[in-house]
């Protein structure tokens, strides 16, 4: 009988529009591997003055979201995220291909999201995860490859949200992993 009345309530609660859950996809730019990649170029650029850096490649991380919310304000969950760069080298002496270098970027981090405002087409919000990067290298100009863990983070302090009851899209300004600026899609259900 307990079982019946609690499927009753779900299913009201459900009718009534209560959503729990939330899944999301997005991309941004600048992230924190980005920023990385940025001062190590920097300060190798003595080092591998030799060579030139061609056809790189580089876009925003990749990202997955799911969020369980656990009251009106409060919803805790997780974020998966991909980044990947790639360029070749070229000889500054000969113009001759001498390699290609390509850095993959897997992320996990646990994260809690803070619902502002929550109307019926919109919402604002702000976001904090906290979790590690798995980057892997690999190098065939010097037949180097490795990979490494650090910690990694994203804190999106102005979340935007607008469209349907299930389905909106998203935009955050923030700093981290996710990016400075990213943007999506969110099913709640």
């Amino acid at each position: 009988m307990a079982a019946i009345l609690l499927c009753g309530h779900s299913l009201t609660a459900q009718a009534q529009g209560e959503t729990r859950h939330e899944v999301a996809v997005a991309i941004g730019g600048l992230s924190n591997s980005n920023w990385m990649n940025a001062f190590e170029d920097i300060l190798d650029a003595p080092v591998s003055s030799a060579y030139d850096k061609r056809n790189s490649k580089y876009f925003g991380t990749i990202s997955a979201e799911y969020f369980y919310r656990l009251n009106t304000t409060v919803a805790v969950g997780g974020i998966v995220g991909y980044g990947h760069r790639s360029y070749d080298l070229y000889s500054k002496d000969t113009d001759t291909f001498s390699g290609k270098s390509t850095s993959n970027y897997f992320t996990l981090m646990p994260s809690v999201k803070f619902n502002w405002v929550q109307g019926r087409h919109f919402g604002f919000y702000s976001k904090l995860a906290f979790g590690a990067t798995l980057r892997t290298e690999k190098d065939s100009q010097i037949d180097y490859s490795k990979s490494k863990i650090h910690a990694n983070w994203q804190a999106s302090l102005l979340g935007l949200e607008a469209g349907g009851r299930s389905v909106r899209a998203f935009a955050e300004l923030g700093v981290g992993e996710q990016g400075v600026l990213l943007g999506g899609v969110r099913y709640k259900f």
